[in-house]
């Protein structure tokens, strides 16, 4: 469950709730500055409907981004979900697929409740496809007469943030500066640790302006040495390298088995307490509240009762995910939850995951036990991936079914 001890910001909050009486808002700051937390929180405190879509990393295509935010809201989902495969048909053949899948989805958007704001969390990750800037851009522009939207990014990439700001769509975007800690902040978030010792606090004020917030909350949550952390600090040339020297000091304090735990829950959307426990991961409560307190793990969903990786340590995790043998504790483990979401009926999850585990054995042998249902129920954007990945087998020997789904 996620972590009981944030730090509340109500200041930040309150900046969130002025800047969104206009028809657009966007959050640009760099990693690292509490962009999510803070949005969940002005989220959870907000009386009107809100839809969120926290962007993931493999939410990279056109197709998977506008599913992502279909299925952010039970009404799309039930509107639209049914015909996006079509519609994203339809699109891509155009010159460009961004705007004529906004248009079919602007159909849908608009017969939403007018008090309704739409937020799109970690936006950075759907720039890897230049058709997905496109899209947002022109779907907000064909609803904001409506509708609300909230855009929370690290950097402004192929969004049209002056030409909003000009047309009076929007305020000035909330930066780095309105999310900056202040003195009063790193107090209450140093007493909020429990640590047994008591850190100066101007030292900490010092660090929390060169390392970012996030990092502070590492620091303090390992309680990490602060004269250790200083000399890490000054030999530094960059916020990224103290935080990746951050990051692999804590990996390096942990056991195998909690680095197990944190390589296969970097593979997924979120943790699953009853997966993770019938995949032989008993202590996943334990181990997901102690991440949690340090700032590892972060909530995620709309309603923020699931837990995630947080984005700055992904890619910490993922130079650890060197396949040394196919009984490494974190693939066995990783196999285990994809034959079980398999099992449970969560077909796109576990050729997800297969996907990302590179393993055309088992994502074949979920296609001969589905056969031809296999077609039906997996997401277009992933069969191909997956046919792909089953071909890429040398010893791979086409059957009967898997020709029949190719």
């Amino acid at each position: 469950m996620p972590a009981t001890n944030v730090l509340l910001r109500r200041r930040v909050v309150e900046r969130f709730v002025s800047a969104t009486d206009a028809p657009i808002t966007a959050i640009i700051a760099p990693a690292g500055y509490g962009k999510s937390t803070a949005l969940r929180q002005f989220v959870q405190d907000r009386r009107d409907p809100t839809i969120l879509f926290g962007v993931r990393p493999d939410d990279d295509s056109l197709v998977a981004f506008a599913r992502g935010l279909i299925q952010s809201s039970p009404t799309l989902s039930q509107a639209a979900l049914s015909t996006l495969q079509d519609a994203y048909t339809l699109a891509a053949q155009s010159a460009d697929p961004g705007k004529v899948l906004a248009d079919w989805l602007a159909i849908f958007v608009n017969d939403l409740p007018t008090t309704v704001l739409i937020a799109i969390d970690d936006m950075q990750f759907g720039y890897v496809d230049p058709h997905i800037p496109h899209f947002v851009t022109a779907l907000i522009d064909q609803t904001k007469q409506r509708i609300h939207w909230l855009l929370s990014s690290r950097s402004w990439q192929n969004l049209p943030i002056d030409s909003w700001v000009a047309q009076g769509d929007m305020e000035l975007p909330i930066d780095e500066v309105d999310l900056e800690f202040t003195a009063d902040d790193v107090r209450e978030l140093a007493a909020l640790t429990s640590s047994a010792t008591s850190p100066d606090p101007e030292v900490l004020q010092r660090l929390t302006a060169q390392l970012g917030p996030i990092a502070l909350v590492l620091t303090l949550r390992t309680e990490m040495a602060l004269d250790n952390l200083v000399r890490t600090v000054e030999s530094s040339n960059s916020s990224e390298e103290r935080f990746s020297q951050l990051a692999d000091r804590l990996f390096d304090a942990l056991t195998e088995h909690e680095r197990t735990f944190l390589k296969v829950a970097s593979l997924l959307r979120s943790i699953d307490e009853d997966l993770f426990v019938a995949a032989g991961v008993s202590d996943v409560r334990q181990l997901s509240e102690r991440f949690a307190a340090a700032g590892v793990l972060v909530p995620y969903g709309t309603d923020g009762s699931a837990l995630r990786i947080h984005d700055l340590f992904t890619q910490q995790i993922e130079r650890r995910l060197v396949d040394k043998t196919p009984h490494d504790s974190w693939r066995v483990v990783a196999k285990r939850i994809c034959l079980l979401l398999d099992g449970r009926g969560k077909l796109n999850a576990a050729i997800a995951l297969c996907l990302k585990l590179h393993d055309a054995h088992l994502a074949n042998d979920i296609v001969r036990r589905r056969g031809l249902m296999f077609w039906d129920e997996l997401n277009g954007e992933l069969l191909d991936k997956t046919v792909a990945l089953i071909q890429s087998d040398p010893g791979f020997k086409p059957d009967p079914v898997f020709r029949a789904v190719q």
